[in-house]
């Protein structure tokens, strides 16, 4: 038995009224009647009994954001500007509508506090930069970050028409917060790696940025958020200007205290840089460091661009103080602890001047210091710049030590094999005992990791791991194979800091004391290609600069691209798989995605500013070199791979990469895991040992 209650009308003077009554009911619902038509006592009206409709459904619905709320610790926020927190907020709704407008309060305030604690910061301002621009994360681009948020604020809005109770608010709210993250974290992870990069090409990681030790490499390897990449940044930006500032003022080194000294007086001092007169060069160079920080307006800056800025200020700041004093560069020679031979020069601040070592029968040079530095030299041809405040004496050490025949050096590399008839190796380093039957064939790469020098400096040879060496004469330093150079009027401008000139069109001779400076343009009269593919430019004469150095264009802003022909096989490994575009440059999306995990076969390689960005897999489809993976195709060949070098089974040898660099020396008689054979680019077969390792298949064998 149940109770109904229905209502009854009736009409009390001229108004209607309605009135409750309660029915009781035996096992059948009340919902099956239809409503009771009665004669009126007076007026001949209808008194109608009817089932009450009532909307209660967004009750149900406040409950379940009240717990979502509770559940990930946001009832207590208060919404900017109020002094309401977003519990009470919904506690105090009173229908559908009051209901959305928390939700969308709820929604607003969480981004708002997420956003202050994945950027490090509370201003309001770059909440709203943050907010407003394009997002970074697949599949949103082409929103905002706000018009992201807002969909999720749609996603879980009851509609009027709604009465169903069934919001995931908790759901939509984690999603939410997962997207922030992503936001956030493309950006920073981004920069991270673009630092990364940079500091490492430019051999910058080994910087020291505190007096512990720690270096930049390390402080930027550590960053893990927006915040520690921004506190990266500034450390490196302002390690590498104090640097710049010590080379500028011809410091060799800022350990001494009073290098230190000078160093801080001149960031003290007032720029004499037309357009920063009356600021200090520290507030000038503090500025650049900010305003180079990732922004909303700009996500993803370019550190080499930024690094060119502050060295580029630096310059003109110490140019601007005028230093034109003349200085004494005392040259003097040593061997065995004693000065043999002393000579001097004068030096203008700012000048570059050629510096020599001399001759000594019996001796041959070592290396050359300068105020106890290391120098790198030419067999022995140093060039000397320095730019200082005032009149000092630099001391040039050039060091000799008795010829005693050969000697080998540390110097890492490749060479290519270029005598017609291969080359020779042999098991000493004077290269008078041949290895038998063991002939490296003509245009061949092989890794070297010391080279040999005889009693005058000059190189003779090379060793290629262990007891392996070849003469000189059979090798070159460059890749083996045709220059050819097209005919080409246009302008290219320098990307590369400090790009360096070269007198040949293969680029193997550079020219002493003649780099060009990035963001300059130069008109260029011919292109020169190697082995088929775009190397480098002519500026006209002999004067060669490499193709990665620079831009093709006629405006420095706009991106060139290169299609080479190539094939091969590419594997998705995007987890959010492969957008495919229909032109090189990838602006022109398809809307089709090839989805992880899938290969396909490449036609043609796309390289922007000489970098490798896309792959043509046929017709009108590009796929991004961020997505994919190139795979060599492998073929029998899988077991234990057991290392033995045929001509001597005592030795290690070699791991290469798929570029054919030296990744590591695996030991005589050790054994690896093989997946199969490849063949990398010079033609030979290797085992792969899994995660771009490869090893000569005559290195060894596999059971």
């Amino acid at each position: 038995m149940e109770r109904k209650r229905h209502y009854r009308m009736y009409k009390s003077g001229k108004h209607w009224m309605t009135a409750a009554v309660v029915t009781m009911a035996v096992g059948v619902p009340l919902a099956t009647q239809v409503p009771a038509v009665k004669a009126a006592d007076t007026g001949n009206q209808a008194t109608v009994t009817a089932v009450a409709q009532q909307d209660d459904s967004w009750k149900a619905n406040a409950q379940a954001l009240k717990d979502a709320l509770t559940k990930g610790s946001w009832s207590s926020l208060k919404p900017s500007g109020q002094n309401t927190d977003l519990g009470t907020l919904v506690s105090n709704a009173t229908d559908k509508a009051t209901l959305n407008t928390s939700w969308n309060t709820a929604v607003q305030t969480i981004s708002n506090t997420t956003l202050q604690k994945l950027l490090g910061t509370t201003d309001a301002t770059k909440i709203t930069d943050f907010r407003a621009g394009q997002s970074t994360v697949p599949y949103y681009q082409g929103y905002t970050n706000d018009q992201v948020i807002n969909r999720f604020v749609a996603q879980s809005t009851v509609g009027a028409a709604e009465t169903t109770p069934a919001i995931s608010y908790s759901s939509t709210l984690n999603s939410l917060v997962v997207y922030l993250n992503s936001a956030v974290q493309v950006n920073w992870q981004t920069n991270k790696t673009a630092l990364q990069s940079y500091l490492t090409n430019n051999g910058l990681t080994t910087l020291p940025v505190d007096a512990s030790g720690n270096t930049i490499g390390a402080t930027v390897n550590a960053v893990n958020d927006a915040t520690s990449l921004n506190n990266a940044w500034a450390g490196a930006a302002n390690v590498i200007a104090r640097d710049e500032i010590r080379r500028q003022l011809g410091f060799p080194n800022d350990t001494s205290a009073t290098y230190r000294t000078q160093i801080d007086q001149f960031l003290q001092t007032v720029s004499k840089v037309s357009g920063y007169q009356g600021r200090s060069n520290i507030n000038v160079l503090n500025d650049k460091i900010t305003n180079g920080m990732p922004t909303a307006a700009n996500p993803t800056p370019n550190f080499a661009t930024l690094v060119t800025s502050l060295r580029s200020y630096v310059t003109d700041a110490v140019k601007a103080e005028n230093l034109t004093g003349q200085s004494q560069v005392v040259i003097r020679d040593w061997a065995n602890g004693v000065i043999i031979n002393q000579r001097s020069t004068t030096v203008t601040s700012g000048q570059t001047i050629p510096l020599y070592a001399a001759a000594h029968d019996g001796l041959s040079f070592d290396s050359v210091k300068i105020d106890g530095v290391t120098q790198s030299t030419t067999n022995g041809t140093l060039n000397f710049s320095r730019t200082f405040s005032q009149s000092t004496t630099y001391y040039v050490d050039y060091y000799f030590i008795k010829s005693t025949g050969y000697t080998e050096k540390d110097a890492r590399g490749t060479v290519y094999i270029k005598n017609t008839n291969g080359a020779a190796l042999y098991s000493n380093m004077n290269m008078t005992a041949q290895i038998t039957d063991r002939n490296l064939k003509q245009g061949t790469a092989w890794a070297s990791y010391k080279k040999v020098y005889d009693a005058q400096g000059n190189v003779v040879g090379y060793n290629l791991g262990g007891q392996q060496y070849v003469k000189a004469s059979d090798v070159q330093e460059t890749p083996i194979g045709d220059v050819t150079t097209q005919t080409f009027s246009g302008v290219v401008s320098v990307i590369n800091p400090w790009t360096p000139v070269y007198s040949d069109s293969a680029m193997t001779k550079q020219i002493n004391n003649w780099t060009l400076d990035a963001g300059t343009r130069w008109q260029v009269f011919q292109k020169v290609f190697i082995d088929g593919k775009l190397a480098g430019y002519n500026l006209g004469g002999q004067q060669f600069i490499k193709a990665n150095a620079v831009q093709e264009s006629t405006t420095p802003s706009t991106p060139q691209q290169q299609i080479i022909p190539n094939s091969g096989v590419v594997s998705i490994i995007s987890p959010y798989g492969a957008r495919v575009y229909s032109d090189a440059a990838m602006t022109k999306d398809t809307g089709r995605v090839l989805p992880q995990g899938a290969r396909y076969q490449y036609n043609n390689e796309v390289y922007t500013k000489g970098q490798l960005t896309a792959f043509n897999v046929g017709g009108s489809q590009f796929i991004s070199v961020a997505d994919i993976a190139t795979q060599i195709p492998l073929y029998g060949g899988s077991g234990t791979f057991t290392v033995r070098y045929p001509a001597n089974p005592r030795w290690g040898v070699a791991v290469l990469d798929s570029n054919l660099q030296v990744l590591k020396i695996i030991p005589a008689g050790t054994h690896w895991r093989s997946y199969g054979i490849g063949i990398l680019s010079d033609g030979r077969t290797y085992y792969s040992l899994g995660g771009n390792q490869w090893v000569p298949t005559d290195y060894g064998f596999v059971q």
